[in-house]
C-alpha cells in the first residue's frame, strides 16, 4: 500500500489514497502531491497530485517527482503576470512560494490563460532536461556524450498531473505519456439502470482479443 493523506477539509479533499505496484526492482514510477495549508488564501487554494510512470529507471520520474508540482505551482502564481523559469531548476531547495499576505488581490485570470500556462510549464520542464545543442556543438558527437546531456531523460516518464481547485471546485488534469485519469462519482444505485455484460465488456470474449495483433504484431 502507498501512503494515504488526509488533507485541510477546506481543500474539498477528504483524503487521497495511493498505490504503486512496481513492475520492476527498484520501482521506476513516483507520486507526488501538495495540499494547501492555507485554501481561504487566494494564492493557496490548488491541491496538486501527480503519478510519474518511469521507463528505463527511475531518473526521470524522480526528477519530476522533484520538479513538477513545484513548477506548475510557480508558474500559476505569477498568474495573470509573466513568469521567468530561468534558475528555476538550477537549486535543490526549489519550492511552492509561499502565499503572501501583504500581496494585493489580483482577479483570476481567464481559464483558457490558465491552461496555456499549464501546458508551458510543462514544456519549459522539458526543455530544463534536455539541451540539444550540448550534443550538436560538441566535438566528440559520442553515445556517451549524447546520454550525458540527455541527463535524466534518457530513462523517461510520463506524467500526468491533477489539479484541483477549491474555490472553484475545478479539475484540471494535464497528460503527457500514455497513463490515464479515470473520473468516478458516486451515484446512488438502481436495479433497472444495471447492465449485463456483453461480448463487448467482457474481457475473456475472443472479440477482445481480435484486435490486438493487428496494433501489436509480434
Amino acid at each position: 500500500m502507498g501512503p494515504t493523506w488526509f488533507p485541510n477539509k477546506k481543500s474539498g479533499i477528504i483524503r487521497c489514497d495511493t498505490l504503486i505496484v512496481p513492475a520492476n526492482m527498484p520501482s521506476e514510477d513516483s507520486i507526488t502531491v501538495y495540499f494547501p495549508d492555507n485554501p481561504d488564501h487566494e494564492d493557496d487554494r490548488r491541491s496538486y497530485i501527480a503519478l510519474l510512470d518511469g521507463h528505463n529507471g527511475p531518473a526521470m520520474s524522480d526528477f519530476l517527482c522533484d520538479h513538477l508540482v513545484e513548477y506548475v505551482a510557480y508558474a500559476l502564481s505569477q498568474l495573470p503576470q509573466q513568469y521567468e523559469p530561468t534558475g528555476f531548476f538550477d537549486h535543490d531547495d526549489a519550492h511552492i512560494p509561499a502565499a503572501s499576505s501583504s500581496s494585493p488581490s489580483a482577479p483570476i485570470p481567464d481559464q483558457t490563460f490558465i491552461n496555456d500556462t499549464i501546458k508551458q510549464a510543462f514544456k519549459d520542464i522539458d526543455d530544463a532536461m534536455i539541451d540539444v545543442s550540448d550534443v550538436l556543438s560538441s566535438p566528440s558527437n559520442s553515445k556517451t556524450n549524447a546520454v550525458r546531456s540527455l541527463r535524466y531523460t534518457h530513462t523517461g516518464s510520463c506524467a500526468l498531473l491533477s489539479i484541483y481547485e477549491s474555490d472553484t471546485k475545478l479539475l484540471r488534469v494535464a497528460l503527457t505519456g500514455d497513463s490515464r485519469a479515470v473520473l468516478c462519482r458516486k451515484v446512488r444505485s438502481d436495479p433497472k439502470d444495471s447492465n449485463n455484460s456483453n461480448s463487448y465488456g467482457n474481457v475473456s470474449a475472443l472479440l477482445q482479443f481480435k484486435p490486438a495483433p493487428a496494433v501489436h504484431p509480434q
